[in-house]
């Protein structure tokens, strides 16, 4: 399973404008995905979903929550990832955190606005997975 959200925005602050942050348990899914961002131009890098991060994603007015409680700033995209992880027990799952990568930058030599990645890496994940 692949999901690509914008869930917390904080890709933009860990890596600039130029890759998706990916998370994944899966070590083999991980490195896989970190070539194939390679060889397709949409690159990834990866960030962890330690165990020790789940006691942020506890919440106050809910089970869970993707913000930590006392609306800290810290671990944003990690926080946002071990979030989405108990939707995904069971499955192999690679989370793209597309944030960063929304919208053009002037070396991407595109027309202002949305960029369309990370279809490349898709079609990238489809032909070799």
């Amino acid at each position: 399973m692949i999901d690509i959200a914008t869930l917390t925005g904080a890709a933009l602050v860990a890596l600039g404008q130029h890759a998706h942050i990916i998370m994944t348990k899966d070590r083999t899914l991980e490195d896989k995905f970190r070539d194939l961002g390679e060889e397709s131009g949409d690159y990834t890098f990866p960030l962890p979903l330690w165990d020790e991060y789940k006691q942020y994603t506890k919440g106050v007015n809910a089970d869970i929550t993707n913000v930590p409680s006392g609306d800290s700033r810290s671990g944003g995209c990690i926080n946002g990832g071990m979030f989405l992880s108990h939707f995904t027990k069971g499955l192999k799952w690679v989370h793209i955190d597309m944030a960063a990568r929304m919208t053009s930058v002037n070396s991407d030599k595109l027309a202002k606005g949305a960029t369309g990645e990370p279809v490349r890496l898709l079609v990238k994940i489809a032909e070799k997975l």
